[in-house]
């Protein structure tokens, strides 16, 4: 292992569209920038109590996504929630 680079910056993205957080990933590999993937607001809540919200540099938000795991069609009120 190389110890002169930086260490990953870990960022948690909620967004219930896989594909466009598996293209992410890719743009931000070079940076090296992970990203830990949520589909939905209560997946989030779940890995942040797991982690510790210290874990995470930042999140991103899509601003209209799933509030809960089970839910099917993305719910406008998800950012204000």
């Amino acid at each position: 292992m190389n110890k002169k680079l930086p260490r990953p910056i870990r960022v948690l993205i909620v967004d219930d569209d896989k594909s466009f957080v598996d293209d992410l990933q890719r743009d931000a590999n070079p940076y090296r920038i992970i990203l830990d993937h949520a589909m939905s607001l209560e997946e989030a809540v779940e890995i942040m109590d797991e982690r510790g919200e210290n874990f995470f540099s930042g999140i991103i938000l899509d601003v209209i996504c799933l509030k809960n795991k089970d839910q099917k069609v993305p719910d406008e009120s998800f950012l204000a929630k």
